[in-house]
C-alpha cells in the first residue's frame, strides 16, 4: 500500500470544495465591509482601488462596487484632492483599470456593469486609444457574435472614433457572409442602411440599394429556410416605408357642436396642441382637443367642441384646420364649408386606396418583389410547412397587392395557424387586420354604412378610417374587446350580435348612437352594460342572448343605467 496516492472520496470532496468556498465567502464579505466603510469615511485611495478590484474579479456585476470605484478615480484626479495623480499617472491609473475590466469580462462576457464601466473609464482618461477598443470588440464578437453588449459597446466606440457608417455596413456584411444567422449583424445592418444610403423619402433607403439587399437576404434564407435572422431582415426590408403624417379628415357637425380632425397616423396631445391651427370664419380659434376615451395619450382621431353661437345653424361656416411644422409654417390643409341649414359637412385627403396601409411602389421595386414572391413560393413547395416562408409570402402579396391577393393571403394565413399552434391568436389578429384593410381600402367617397360579417375577426383595427360611419355591422364574429370603437365618434347604428363580448368599455361617448345590437354576446353583469349610460341618444337595446339577461329584475336595472331607452329586447 505504500507509495499509491490516497484517493479522496466523494464525501471528502466535497467538504474540502465547501471549506475552500466558506473561504472565499468571507474574504469577499471582509472586503465588502472594508470598502464599505471606507466609502463612509471617504478615504479615496490606492488600498479601495486594490480592494474593489479583487471583489470584482471575483463578482463583476456588484454595480455598488463600480460605483465606489468610479468615486475613487474621481477624486484621484480631482485637482483639489491631496493625493490627485499627474495626467500621465491618471493615464496609467486608467490603463490598469481597462486590464482589469478585461479580466472581468472574460469571468462574464454579458456583464452590464463591465461594459458600462468601460464606457465611463474611456470618456474619463486623458488619452483613450479607440483602436485598441475596436479590436476588442472584434475579438469579443468572434468569441460570441450574438453578444448585444459588445455590438452596443461597439457604437459608443465608433461615435468616439473615426470610424464611419460606411465602414461598420461593410463590417456587417463580413458577419452577415460569415454567419447568416448573425441577428445582431443583421439589425445593425438596418440602422446604418438609410444613413449611409438615403433616399428622399424620411428614414427610408435608395431604391437601388434596397434591390441589392434582396438578393443578399434571399442568399441567405435559401441556405437555411428555417433561421429566423434572416427572415427578420426580410421583413423590415418590406416594411421600410414611414409615410409622412398628413391630415386624413376633417368633419364639423352642427348637431353635436363638434369639429373632428383624423390624422394619417397616432399623435399624442402636446404634438397637436402645437403643430394645429384652426380658424373659423377666417377667425384663429383657440379649442381643448381631446382624444377618444381609451386612446387618450395617442390617437390618430381628435375632436373639439365649439360654442353654440359659432356652430348655429341659420349662419355659413367656414372651418381650416392647418397641419404646422416646428417653425409653424403649414405642411397639411384641409377646409371644410357647411352651408346655411347644413348640419353636417366632411373633407378627406384624396388618397388612393392602394396608399392607405402600404407604400407605393415603382415599377422596378414591383419587378424585384414579383420575383422575390416567387422565389419564396418555389421555396414553400420545398418546404412545405416553413412558418417563416410562408408569412414572407403573406408580407410580399401584401406589399404588392392586397386586393389582388386577398384569397392567397387568407390561405396562407389558415395554414400558419395549423401549423404554428402556439402563435395562432396572432395570425388571427393578423387576418383580422389585413381584412379591415381590404375593407376599408374598398369603401367609395360618401360611404357612411360598412359590413364586414361572419369573418372571424378577433381584433378591431383601423376603426380611425371609420370615424364618419353612420352604420357599421360587425355582426357573427369573434370580437372580445369593443375599446377601439370609441373611435367610432358618428355612429347611428351598431350591430355587434353573435361575438364574445364581455362589456361595453370603448362605447362611452359615442354621442349619435341610437341603436345597438349585443345579441348572444358573453355580457354577465350590469356593471358591464354601465359605460352605455354616456351615449345619450341610445334609444335601442337588443341584449337577448346574454346571461345577463337572466338575472333578477333585469328592465328595472337596465332602465336604471338608460332611462331614456325606447326599446329594449332581451
Amino acid at each position: 500500500m505504500h507509495g499509491r496516492l490516497k484517493v479522496k472520496t466523494t464525501a471528502e470532496q466535497k467538504a474540502e470544495k465547501e471549506k475552500e468556498r466558506q473561504k472565499k465567502l468571507q474574504l469577499f464579505e471582509t472586503g465588502t465591509q472594508k470598502i464599505f466603510e471606507k466609502r463612509k469615511l471617504k478615504e479615496y485611495d490606492d488600498e479601495g482601488l486594490s480592494i474593489s478590484g479583487q471583489i470584482l474579479q471575483a463578482n463583476p456585476d456588484f454595480y455598488t462596487c463600480w460605483n465606489i470605484r468610479r468615486e475613487i478615480l474621481s477624486m484621484l484626479k480631482d485637482q483639489r484632492c491631496l493625493f490627485c495623480r499627474t495626467e500621465e499617472e491618471f493615464q496609467q491609473l486608467s490603463q490598469e483599470e481597462l486590464y482589469l475590466l478585461e479580466n472581468c469580462l472574460r469571468k462574464n462576457p454579458k456583464s452590464y456593469g463591465v461594459w458600462n464601466q468601460r464606457e465611463w473609464i474611456l470618456l474619463f482618461m486623458p488619452h483613450p486609444d479607440w483602436e485598441r477598443e475596436l479590436q476588442l470588440c472584434n475579438r469579443f464578437l468572434d468569441l460570441d457574435e450574438r453578444n448585444f453588449h459588445c455590438w452596443d459597446y461597439r457604437r459608443f466606440v465608433c461615435k468616439h472614433s473615426n470610424v464611419g457608417p460606411d465602414e461598420e455596413l461593410k463590417f456587417t456584411l463580413k458577419k452577415v457572409e460569415a454567419n447568416f444567422s448573425n441577428y445582431s449583424a443583421w439589425h445593425y445592418r438596418s440602422s446604418l442602411l438609410p444613413i449611409v444610403h438615403p433616399s428622399s423619402d424620411r428614414n427610408s433607403v435608395a431604391e437601388e440599394i434596397l434591390l441589392k439587399e434582396y438578393d443578399l437576404v434571399q442568399n441567405a434564407v435559401f441556405t437555411d429556410p428555417s433561421d429566423q435572422s434572416a427572415w427578420f431582415y426580410h421583413r423590415w426590408l418590406l416594411g421600410r416605408g414611414e409615410k409622412p403624417l398628413k391630415l386624413n379628415l376633417l368633419l364639423v357637425s352642427r348637431r353635436i357642436k363638434r369639429i373632428t380632425v383624423q390624422f394619417t397616423g397616432p399623435v399624442q396631445k402636446p404634438f397637436i396642441q402645437n403643430h394645429i391651427q384652426m380658424t373659423v370664419n377666417d377667425e384663429v380659434v383657440e379649442v381643448l382637443w381631446k382624444a377618444p376615451s381609451h386612446l387618450k395619450f395617442s390617437s390618430p382621431v381628435w375632436h373639439c367642441e365649439l360654442s353654440e353661437e359659432l356652430l348655429k345653424g341659420q349662419s355659413e361656416l367656414s372651418v381650416t384646420v392647418n397641419l404646422t411644422d416646428n417653425d409653424g409654417h403649414p405642411v397639411d390643409t384641409l377646409c371644410c364649408y357647411l352651408n346655411t341649414g347644413t348640419t353636417e359637412a366632411q373633407c378627406t385627403t384624396k388618397i388612393q386606396w392602394c396608399d392607405l396601409f402600404r407604400t407605393e411602389l415603382s415599377s422596378v421595386t414591383t419587378s424585384v418583389l414579383e420575383q422575390e414572391l416567387e422565389s419564396c413560393k418555389q421555396l414553400n413547395e420545398l418546404e412545405v410547412d416553413n412558418k417563416w416562408v410562408l408569412l414572407s409570402c403573406v408580407l410580399l402579396m401584401r406589399a404588392l397587392d392586397s386586393q389582388r391577393f386577398e384569397s392567397q393571403t387568407l390561405e396562407f394565413i389558415d395554414h400558419l395557424q395549423k401549423i404554428d399552434s402556439t402563435r395562432k391568436n396572432y395570425y388571427s389578429d393578423l387576418r383580422s387586420r389585413f381584412i379591415m384593410e381590404n375593407t376599408v381600402e374598398r369603401l367609395s367617397e360618401g360611404d357612411t354604412e360598412i359590413v364586414v360579417v361572419n369573418q372571424d375577426l378577433t381584433t378591431l383595427y383601423h376603426l380611425d378610417h371609420l370615424v364618419s360611419m353612420k352604420v357599421v355591422d360587425l355582426s357573427k364574429n369573434k370580437i372580445s374587446s369593443l375599446v377601439p370603437a370609441c373611435q367610432l365618434l358618428c355612429i347611428e347604428q351598431l350591430y355587434l350580435d353573435d361575438n364574445c363580448i364581455a362589456d361595453c368599455c370603448g362605447l362611452e361617448d359615442l354621442p349619435c348612437l341610437t341603436t345597438l345590437k349585443l345579441r348572444n354576446n358573453c355580457i354577465k353583469i350590469f356593471a358591464s352594460l354601465k359605460p352605455l349610460e354616456y351615449c345619450p341618444n341610445l334609444q335601442q337595446l337588443y341584449l337577448s342572448g346574454n346571461p345577463v339577461c337572466q338575472e333578477n329584475k333585469f328592465r328595472e336595472e337596465i332602465k336604471g343605467i338608460l332611462p331614456c331607452l325606447g326599446f329594449l329586447d332581451y
